[in-house]
């Protein structure tokens, strides 16, 4: 009897655990971890690269609970990936004071929690969406030109306007939200990563700065940011709520900002990925003060388009106070002695004089964290119009080692084709090529194929290029009736498993400047299907077998493309 109850025992716990496994098993299932819905990028570089980042700054962008968290979460994951000696910290500016900053070289990113679109929100009740973005970036980062010879901007409009989506299973909340700021902080690593060869923001660019006064407090604002730059005496961003009624409360923010001496202007679009387009209304207060008032309005007659997300139920104000001073002679003249790498990258080698520059030419050589980009700009800026034997002697040497330290990157065709493009672009082979510029080139002027301008016709032509000996094909094609030509750098795709066809379709004005175009991969050619969309079409494939590549361009005049449409 013991042994019969024991069996059966041993079948019951048998049975429970199998129970157990299997409920296990469907519940895993059935929740299973978060994962990545929908992410997108959207932005462009506003202006040059700016400094080396020093430090990067996550701010909650709205009050919430799950923006607070976000937040947190995207400073703790990004300060495990960057560089050590770059400071990744997290501020609540809703319980914290915006301390005095200087701005130059940190990245504000402001994180917040994004809501669904009533369309979408039924469908979405099991997902979290985040919006991040550098905070001065809607206002264009900093861009400053002919500033005493130098040329300054900061790095804020390099980073992308992100939205992210995650997955929430039951009980994976957390994990979700972790989830999602790891990708966030992704992003940010490489606008951080994209710094490193930049200069240091030396303290002496801030000495001619006076001591700022700061607005007035806006009613009912928050101040998220607010601190100098070596070009802004001050420099403010505000929160604003929108509360119940936007349009009212834009007024009232408008009259107010009025009787402080801003005036608005016209309203421009500020478009976000996911959200549509916003209303930005410009404001100018004489000479020296400016600012931006980025409203949760949609903009009169928008573009809907696929909008699955709300924009941020507030009102992001910008003021702005320019320095009327500049840098005195000796602190332009402690820059380039005592910061080589941040006089050449702040253009300051053109403004150097014919005595200064041979000493300021090997000062810059001699540093070891020279980059390519860095060679290339000291080569382009340190041209004269009578140049001395010295500096003539220094550009040949310079111009030659440029050109073996991209030679004897052949071997990685992505990398090579793209140092030479930059090379063609330093050499200004965006205009007509002459026998001067060829011979520049040496060696690599093998890689060069010029297209004949009677060769060009909006049904397209057909090239064969020899692939033996040429890592890439440089394309220097005219441009009819101007006295420019595109440069286009062709190389096979790393990602691309031929015969698939590249494309590069690029849009010109009447006068020749480029206005925008599209690049991608396709499955066969089709040149015909964009005659009336643009300008310039070059497309390509490589065969291997053939051992050629298989170019064809075609071109239609701007006025003919309008009248196809």
């Amino acid at each position: 009897m013991k042994r019969r109850i024991s069996i059966l025992s041993a079948i019951v716990l048998i049975l429970l655990a199998a129970g157990g496994l299997l409920w296990l098993h469907c519940s895993g299932k059935e929740g299973g971890p978060s994962e990545i819905v929908e992410n997108s990028s959207y932005g462009c570089s506003f202006n040059s690269p700016g400094p080396r980042l020093r430090r990067v700054l996550l701010l909650a962008g709205t009050p919430d609970p799950l923006s607070r968290r976000a937040a947190k979460y995207t400073a703790e994951e990004l300060r495990r990936i960057v560089p050590a000696d770059v400071r990744v910290e997290y501020r609540d500016p809703f319980t914290a004071s915006a301390p005095q900053e200087r701005l130059a070289d940190i990245l504000t990113l402001l994180v917040s929690a994004a809501e669904p679109v009533e369309a979408a929100a039924a469908e979405n009740a099991d997902r979290l969406s985040f919006r991040c973005d550098a905070a001065f970036r809607n206002y264009g980062g900093f861009v400053f030109r002919n500033w005493k010879g130098l040329s300054y901007s900061s790095g804020d409009g390099h980073y992308p306007f992100k939205t992210v989506t995650v997955s929430v299973p039951p009980g994976a909340r957390m994990a979700a939200i972790r989830l999602a700021a790891r990708k966030l902080a992704g992003e940010c690593r490489r606008t951080v990563s994209g710094t490193m060869d930049r200069y240091r923001m030396p303290e002496l660019l801030y000495s001619h700065l006076a001591a700022p006064e700061g607005f007035p407090e806006i009613p009912g604002g928050i101040l998220l940011q607010r601190g100098t730059a070596p070009d802004l005496r001050c420099m403010e961003l505000w929160y604003v709520p929108a509360g119940n009624d936007p349009a009212a409360r834009r007024d009232e923010l408008l009259a107010f900002l009025q009787r402080q001496g801003f005036e608005p202007r016209e309203p421009e679009r500020r478009y976000l990925p996911e959200t549509g387009e916003l209303t930005a209304i410009p404001l100018r207060g004489g000479d020296r003060f400016s600012g931006a008032l980025i409203t949760p309005l949609p903009f009169p007659e928008q573009w809907q388009g696929r909008a699955t997300l709300r924009p941020p139920a507030c009102f992001l104000l910008y003021l702005m106070e320019r320095e009327s001073a500049v840098p005195a002679p000796e602190t332009v003249r402690r820059l380039r002695l005592q910061h080589p790498l941040a006089f050449l990258q702040l253009n300051g080698v053109r403004s150097a004089s014919e005595q200064e520059l041979p000493e300021c030419f090997d000062r810059i050589l001699a540093l070891p964290e020279l980059t390519l980009d860095d060679r290339l700009l000291l080569y382009s800026h340190s041209e004269r119009k009578s140049p001395s034997p010295a500096i003539i002697d220094r550009r040949q040497r310079l111009l030659a080692s440029i050109i073996d330290r991209i030679a004897a990157k052949q071997g990685n065709p992505s990398q090579f084709s793209s140092d030479v493009s930059s090379l063609l672009s330093t050499l200004q082979f965006n205009r007509r090529t002459t026998p001067e510029q060829e011979k520049q080139l040496g060696r690599l002027a093998s890689l060069l194929l010029k297209i004949d301008e009677k060769e060009l016709c909006p049904e397209g032509r057909t090239f064969f290029v020899p692939t033996s000996g040429r890592p890439c094909v440089a394309l220097l094609i005219p441009v009819p009736q101007t006295v420019g030509q595109y440069c286009l750098v062709i190389a096979p795709e790393q990602d691309v498993v031929y015969p698939k066809v590249a494309f590069r379709h690029q849009n010109f004005d009447q006068r020749g400047f480029e206005w925008g175009g599209s690049s991608g991969v396709k499955s066969e050619f089709g040149i015909d299907s964009t005659a009336s969309q643009y300008a310039l079409r070059v497309e390509w494939t490589r065969h291997s077998e053939r051992g050629q590549y298989e170019i064809r361009i075609a071109y239609t005049p701007p006025d003919a493309g309008k009248k196809g449409n």
